[in-house]
């Protein structure tokens, strides 16, 4: 056995883990900071359909919300496959995420005029609603649509229950109402069985 290299992987292994826990622990906080950058894990790009990804690849089928796998089911995910999440803290229609927690929890967002679109599978009506930071924010059943910085790949559901306030968006759990509303909101609605281009 070469026991230094043991030693090696175990001290990368728990530092490894020690940085998610931080990223998860400072992700809760959602102390208002007025930072907006979306952490590196998460880089953000617009695809040809308007919506903001996460990972930087675009979908070729122009569908902002699509349905992703994990080893309990399935998933909502953005255009890359990245998963989506609720904050039990938003109101209807309204995004409590700001600052510092929308750096660690980067919203789902579409560029002016584009409108989002979702796979057969995905029930409840997709909208978009303006963000304080001016953003145009995805929402689902009028509960806003979120990545987390420490998904660094497709497929994972590392912000699942974090704080114990972040839920993974799972396919029917839009009905499930977010805290009560404290303001008024700009829902615009579209139908979220639009046609994704396939005539089935």
């Amino acid at each position: 056995m070469d026991t230094p290299r043991i030693a090696a992987r175990t001290v990368r292994r728990i530092t490894a883990l020690l940085a998610i826990v931080a990223l998860a622990a400072t992700g809760v906080a959602c102390s208002g900071d007025d930072s907006t950058d979306a952490p590196a894990a998460v880089p953000r790009t617009t695809t040809a359909a308007g919506a903001t990804a996460a990972g930087g690849a675009a979908a070729s089928d122009g569908v902002t919300v699509a349905i992703g796998d994990d080893a309990a089911g399935k998933h909502l995910a953005g255009p890359t496959g990245h998963a989506l999440y609720f904050f039990a803290s938003d109101a209807t229609g309204v995004s409590n995420c700001t600052g510092g927690c929308a750096g660690n929890w980067p919203p789902l967002t579409v560029a002016t005029g584009a409108t989002p679109s979702a796979a057969d599978e995905v029930t409840g009506a997709l909208a978009v609603i303006e963000r304080a930071d001016g953003g145009r924010q995805v929402t689902l059943g009028g509960r806003p649509l979120y990545y987390f910085a420490g998904d660094s790949a497709a497929g994972q559901i590392n912000g699942d229950g974090v704080g114990g306030v972040w839920s993974l968006a799972r396919p029917g759990s839009a009905s499930a109402s977010p805290g009560s509303s404290s303001g008024s909101s700009s829902i615009a609605p579209v139908n979220a069985t639009a046609s994704t281009g396939y005539g089935y």
